[in-house]
């Protein structure tokens, strides 16, 4: 059952078993005015439970006119004809029961004929003013769920697009590298072309996901390094610290390649005797904990475009998790970390 449908139907008994009570207040007014307890309670009963019925068509009432898009005096001017008539319907209801009853029960009920109908007349108000309640309710609620929808949508239209920008930056970085080795190594340049044809194919599978698990993003980062592995060799290790009950978590797909081609590109690209890259993975409570650490040439000028990759990562956070995720970046003339915190 939706939620919509659960509200409606919860409002629907509440607006019965709210008769009750009313049922209770007219046999209170019956007792005082001469009528005996039983009496009392089984005339409020016996009146007050069909006319919530009659009451009930006010929620068609509040519907046909919604206040907010009819004229305050023409509510007006229905709800008094309205009234006015369920009051009518009710205590000739009460006249035709009393026919049928003891003639001094009868009586006394005949007696009562026109506080019954002001009572009526209380009773339909108050059921309208209970089911304009109702609807201003449901469409609260209808507005809330439109704007969630909205956010969602919106959300999973950054995904995609950011997911779009991921490919491309890598890809320029790497054909920028395969030029390079053309000339001078084209078996490593033929290679490199052959790795990359295979790490596109599988981060295309994993970026059509909303979610992988990190052993699959592990994967594909392991892929990313045999691609540069090609163009550095020994100058290119990597040492990693994994965390084996986070393999299963999932996480936003291409969240971590674009953090180690950024340590390989900005890190131990600008080495001459290149350097280790460290990947950390953790959980500790309600997170989970990914940190990436390369070297850095203190003298090295800062590249243009530098900081793209991270900006990605950034963003995509924020798209998948909202405020929930953060990344905290710590650099010295050594060494540059990037630490991404997420909630599992």
């Amino acid at each position: 059952m939706s939620k919509q449908a659960s509200f409606t139907r919860r409002a629907r008994n509440a607006y019965y078993l709210a008769w009750l009570p009313m049922a209770a207040l007219l046999a209170v007014v019956l007792n005082l005015r001469g009528s005996p307890w039983i009496e009392a309670l089984a005339l409020g009963l016996g009146l007050c439970l069909p006319y919530a019925l009659v009451c009930g068509s006010s929620y068609y009432m509040a519907r046909a006119m919604p206040l907010k898009s009819v004229r305050l005096l023409q509510v007006l001017t229905s709800l008094v004809g309205a009234s006015a008539l369920a009051g009518a319907l009710w205590i000739f209801a009460a006249y035709s029961l009393s026919l049928l009853l003891p003639v001094a029960t009868g009586g006394r009920l005949i007696a009562q004929l026109w506080l019954l109908y002001g009572l009526g007349v209380a009773y339909f108000v108050l059921s309208l003013v209970y089911h304009y309640l109702i609807l201003a309710m449901e469409e609260t609620r209808r507005v809330e769920v439109r704007e969630q929808e909205a956010r969602v949508l919106t959300r999973e239209a950054e995904l995609r697009a950011l997911k779009f920008q991921v490919n491309p930056h890598f890809l320029f970085n790497s054909l920028n590298a395969i030029a390079a080795l053309t000339m001078a190594e084209p078996e490593q340049a033929r290679r490199m072309c052959q790795l990359l044809s295979s790490f596109l194919r599988t981060s295309l599978r994993l970026g059509d996901q909303d979610a992988v698990t990190l052993k699959e993003e592990l994967g594909l980062v392991r892929s990313y390094l045999d691609i540069e592995l090609v163009r550095f060799s020994d100058r290119l290790t990597v040492e990693q610290t994994l965390a084996e009950n986070c393999l299963d978590l999932k996480v936003p797909p291409l969240l971590l390649q674009p953090l180690i081609e950024n340590a390989v590109k900005h890190g131990i690209g600008t080495l001459p005797d290149g350097g280790t890259i460290t990947l950390a993975v953790a959980r500790e409570s309600d997170r989970l904990r990914l940190s990436v650490e390369n070297p850095l040439d203190p003298d090295e000028p800062a590249r243009p475009g530098s900081g793209r990759g991270l900006q990605i990562v950034e963003e995509r956070l924020g798209a998948f998790y909202g405020q929930e995720a953060r990344m905290v970046i710590d650099k010295n003339q050594q060494r540059f970390r990037v630490e991404l915190i997420i909630p599992i």
